[in-house]
C-alpha cells in the first residue's frame, strides 16, 4: 500500500536546544532578582530591562521565570500610559531583542504562556519600527526568541526580513542559521529572505559548525526549500564534521534530508555509522526522527534498525504516541518490523491509544497491517477508538484504517459500520481512490453492506481514471466477492483497464480476468483477454527455455529466469494459471481421476493434499506400471533413492512452498517408481524417450511457479508421457478472517 505520510514534528526541547550562544557578560553586583522586581514595582522599566538583558544564559535560566509576573504587570501599565515618546521609546533597541531572546530560552509553565505572550507583544510593539538600530546579531537573537516562545508576531517578523535582507552580508554562521531557524519555526515564509540567505550559507558555508548546518537544514526542510547546491555544500561540510557528530544533530539533519527527498550517500552512512555508535545516548524523539528518515528515504540498514529497536526498549521514558506511531512507520515501511518490536510497540501503544491522534492512529494501524501482526487487543482498542471518533478522522484516514483491518482479515462490526456511516453523510469528502481502499477492506472480513456499496459506486465511477491499477481490479475482486453487482462500474472498470493495460502488471491483469472470468465478451474485456494472453504466451516461453532438453536438466538457463520472476509465484490465480498450463501441454485429467481423488479427501477427511496416477510403459523393455495415490502436504514417502533423486531436480527456482515441496516429492517419487519399475537409467536421453503413457496430478492449491517449473522439468525428462494437471481448492485461505472477540465469523 502506497500510504502517503507528514514528517514528524520535533519536540519543542529538542528544537530549543539549537538557540544561539549569548556573549558572556559581567553579572551586576548585589542580589539581582531582587533589584529587578523593585524596578519593575518602581515603573523603572529601562533599568529592569537593561538588566534582564545583561544576565548570563545560566542566571536567566534562574531569575526569568521568577519575575515574569512582575514584568509584565509593570510593562502593561506603562505602555498604556506611556506616549511614544515615553519611558519605552527610552529603552535602547538593543536590549529589547535581549529581552526577547531571554523570554525565548526560560522554560514556561502552561499558566505563564499568556504572559510571556503579552510582554513579547510589547517587546514587538516597541521594535518594529528601529530594526535598523539593531546589528545582526541582535537581530537573530530576538527573532529567535519569539520563535523559542512560540509567539508568532507577523508584523515584528515582515520588517526583521527586510533588515535581514539589507544587512545580510553582516551574518554569521551561527547568525544566519538561527535567523533561518526562527522564521521557519514560526512557519514564515519569505522568498527574498530564503533566497539571501541560501546564497549567504553558500559563501560562508566553510565557517559553519556543525550545529549551525543542522540548525539551517531544519529550517529547509521546514520551508520546504530543496536547494540542490545548497543541500549538497551542507551534506558535504557536515560529512567533513562527522567526528563531531551528536544525536540531536544526527537525527535533526538526517529528518531534514528525509523531508526534503535528499539523499547524499556519503553524509548517510556517516550517521548511520555514528548512530550505531552512539545509540545509548539517543533519547526516543531523536530515534524517532532517525528511523522515520531512513525509512522515508528507502535506506535499510539492519544493523540501524537492530540497534534502534533495542535501544527504545531499553530507554525508561515511556514512548509517547507520536514516537510510537512513527517507529511503528518506520519499521513496517523498511520491512523491518520483527514480532520482537511490533509486540514492544502494542504494549506501549495500548494503554495511550486514546491520547493518539486521528494521524497517529493511521500510521500505527497501517504499520501492523503491513507487517502483518495481528495484536488483537491492540487493534482492538484502535477499532473501538476509530468508531467513536470517527469525525475527528478525515476519509482519507478511515480508508488507510479500513484497508490495514481488511489486510490483517480481523473485523470489528461497529469500525465497519460507522465508516460506511461517516460516507453516506459525508459523500463529497470520500475519493474514489478512499472508497476502494474501503470496500476492499470490507471484502477482505466479508462485511457485507449492500447499501453502502450501490451507494459508493457512482462516487467511484466519477473518480474512475485516479484510480492506479492495483485499485482497479481491488475494486472489481470486492465487489465480486461480496456479490454486489453494478453493471455501471463493472464497465466503468474494464474500459479505464482497457485505456491503461500497459500499466497492469501481469498479476494485476491476471486478478482482473479472474474477477470478471471474461466471459460476456464485450469489447473491452475481449481486449483485455488478448492482451493478458500475449503477456502470459511471454511465460510460457520463459517456462519452454528454463529446461529446453534432457542435457539442461542439469542446470538452469538462467537467461530465462528474469522474465518469469518479474511475474510472480502463486500470484496469477485460476485463470492465467490455467493457459499457461494448457500451453505448456499439461492437459486437464479426466473426472474419474479427479472423482477418485476427491473420494479419498472426503474418506480421510484431508484438506491441503496432492493426488498422482501414472500409467507408462516401457517400449523397449515391454514393461509398465500403474500407481495412484492422494497423501497431505506432509505424508510424502521418502527412501534414500526419491532422496537422491530429489536432489537432481530444482525445487524452488521462485522460491519454496508447503504446496512446491509436496509437488517435488510426488515428482521425485513417480521418477523412481519409472526408474526401477521400467529399468530406466536416469541418465540415458533413450530410455527416458522410450517410456510413454501419461502422468496426473491433483493438487488443493493454485500451483506456484516453482511447482510449474517441476513439471516442466518432468516433462523434458520424459518427453512421450503426457501429463494432466488439476487444481481444486479444498479449504479456506490460510489467513481466514480472525475476529477481534465480539462476534464469530
Amino acid at each position: 500500500m502506497q500510504h502517503t505520510l507528514q514528517p514528524p514534528q520535533a519536540p519543542l526541547q529538542h528544537l530549543l536546544a539549537t538557540g544561539p550562544v549569548s556573549m558572556p557578560t559581567t553579572p551586576p553586583p548585589g542580589d539581582r532578582e531582587d533589584v529587578i522586581r523593585d524596578a519593575c514595582k518602581a515603573h523603572d522599566i529601562p533599568k529592569a530591562v537593561m538588566m534582564l538583558a545583561n544576565l548570563s544564559d545560566e542566571e536567566g535560566l534562574q531569575i526569568l521565570p521568577n519575575v515574569v509576573d512582575d514584568l509584565n504587570r509593570a510593562l502593561q501599565e506603562v505602555s498604556q500610559s506611556d506616549g511614544e515618546e515615553g519611558r519605552l521609546r527610552s529603552i535602547p533597541a538593543e536590549q529589547l531583542a535581549e529581552l526577547a531572546y531571554q523570554m525565548g530560552r526560560i522554560p514556561v509553565p502552561p499558566g505563564q504562556q499568556p504572559v510571556v505572550a503579552k510582554i513579547l507583544q510589547v517587546v514587538a510593539d516597541k521594535a518594529k519600527y528601529r530594526t535598523e538600530e539593531l546589528p545582526p546579531r541582535c537581530l537573530s537573537r530576538m527573532v529567535w526568541g519569539f520563535a523559542g516562545a512560540s509567539a508568532r508576531n507577523d508584523s515584528l517578523m515582515s520588517v526583521v526580513a527586510a533588515a535581514v535582507v539589507n544587512k545580510i552580508r553582516g551574518f554569521n554562521h551561527e547568525e544566519l542559521s538561527n535567523t533561518a531557524w526562527a522564521f521557519a519555526k514560526c512557519g514564515l515564509w519569505n522568498a527574498q529572505l530564503a533566497q539571501c540567505l541560501a546564497r549567504e550559507c553558500m559563501e560562508k558555508i566553510d565557517t559553519f559548525t556543525t550545529q549551525s548546518l543542522a540548525n539551517m537544514t531544519w529550517a529547509m526542510a521546514q520551508w520546504g526549500t530543496r536547494e540542490e547546491a545548497l543541500l549538497r555544500a551542507i551534506a558535504q561540510a557536515l560529512h567533513r564534521q562527522r567526528e563531531s557528530f551528536e544525536p540531536a544533530q544526527m537525527s535533526m539533519v538526517s529528518w531534514a534530508f528525509s523531508t526534503l527527498s535528499f539523499k547524499y550517500d556519503p553524509l548517510m552512512n556517516a550517521i548511520m555509522t555514528e548512530s550505531i555508535s552512539q545509540i545509548g545516548t539517543f533519547t526516543n524523539p531523536e530515534l524517532a526522527h532517525l528511523a522515520w528518515a531512513y525509512a522515508n528515504l528507502r535506506i535499510q540498514d539492519r544493523g540501524l534498525y537492530s540497534a534502534i529497536s533495542h535501544q527504545v526498549q531499553r530507554n525508561s521514558a515511556r514512548m509517547e504516541p507520536a514516537e510510537i506511531a512513527n517507529i511503528a512507520w518506520a519499521f513496517a515501511k523498511n520491512m523491518m518490523g520483527t514480532d520482537t518490536v511490533m509486540r514492544f510497540i502494542a504494549e506501549q501503544a495500548e494503554p495511550q491509544i486514546g491520547s493518539f491522534k486521528a494521524a497517529e492512529i493511521t500510521m500505527l494501524t497501517w504499520a501492523f497491517a503491513v507487517t502483518g501482526q495481528q495484536h488483537v487487543g491492540l487493534m482492538s482498542e484502535i477499532g473501538s477508538k476509530v468508531a467513536k471518533r470517527a469525525d475527528k478522522f478525515s476519509a482519507s484516514q478511515l480508508a488507510h484504517v479500513a484497508w490495514a483491518f481488511g489486510a490483517l482479515a480481523m473485523r470489528q462490526t461497529d469500525l465497519c459500520d460507522k465508516v460506511a456511516m461517516c460516507f453516506e453523510h459525508n459523500r463529497s469528502n470520500f475519493s474514489a481512490q478512499a472508497l476502494t481502499q474501503i470496500v476492499w477492506g470490507f471484502a477482505m472480513v466479508q462485511y457485507r453492506d449492500k447499501t453502502f456499496m450501490d451507494l459508493a459506486a457512482p462516487h467511484i465511477i466519477q473518480g474512475i481514471s485516479e484510480l492506479k491499477p492495483l485499485a482497479l481490479w481491488r475494486c472489481s475482486w470486492a465487489y465480486n466477492t461480496l456479490l454486489v453487482s453494478n453493471l455501471d462500474l463493472t464497465k466503468a472498470i474494464l474500459a479505464a483497464a482497457a485505456t491503461r493495460v500497459n500499466e497492469f502488471s501481469l498479476k494485476g491483469l491476471a486478478r482482473l480476468a479472474e474477477t470478471y472470468k471474461m466471459g460476456h465478451r464485450t469489447e473491452s474485456d475481449a481486449d483485455l483477454e488478448l492482451h493478458l494472453k500475449e503477456r502470459l504466451s511471454k511465460a510460457v516461453q520463459g517456462f519452454n527455455r528454463l529446461f529446453p532438453a534432457f542435457e539442461s536438466l542439469s542446470s538452469i538457463n538462467d537467461e530465462a529466469l528474469p522474465p518469469l520472476q518479474h511475474i510472480g509465484m502463486g500470484d496469477l490465480r485460476v485463470f492465467a494459471t490455467k493457459y499457461i498450463l494448457e500451453e505448456l501441454g499439461f492437459a486437464t485429467p479426466n473426472w474419474s481421476f479427479v472423482s477418485r481423488c476427491l473420494k479419498e479427501v472426503h474418506n480421510r477427511r484431508l484438506a491441503d493434499c496432492v493426488g498422482f496416477e501414472i500409467q507408462v510403459e516401457n517400449v523397449l523393455q515391454k514393461l509398465d506400471v500403474h500407481e495412484f495415490r492422494v497423501r497431505a502436504f506432509d505424508e510424502a514417502m521418502m527412501d534414500d533413492e526419491i532422496i537422491e533423486v530429489g536432489k537432481t531436480l530444482v525445487p524452488d527456482i521462485f522460491g519454496r512452498t508447503v504446496a512446491s515441496e509436496a509437488v517435488l516429492h510426488v515428482v521425485a517419487e513417480t521418477c523412481v517408481c519409472i526408474y526401477r519399475n521400467l529399468l530406466v537409467h536416469p541418465q540415458s536421453d533413450s530410455d527416458c524417450r522410450a517410456v510413454c503413457g501419461y502422468f496426473r496430478m491433483f493438487l488443493s492449491q493454485i500451483p506456484s511457479f516453482s511447482s510449474i517449473a517441476l513439471l516442466v522439468q518432468m516433462r523434458t525428462r520424459f518427453p512421450n508421457v503426457q501429463f494432466e494437471f488439476v487444481e481444486m481448492q479444498m479449504t479456506a485461505p490460510k489467513s481466514a478472517m480472525k475476529c477481534l472477540g465480539m462476534e464469530s465469523q
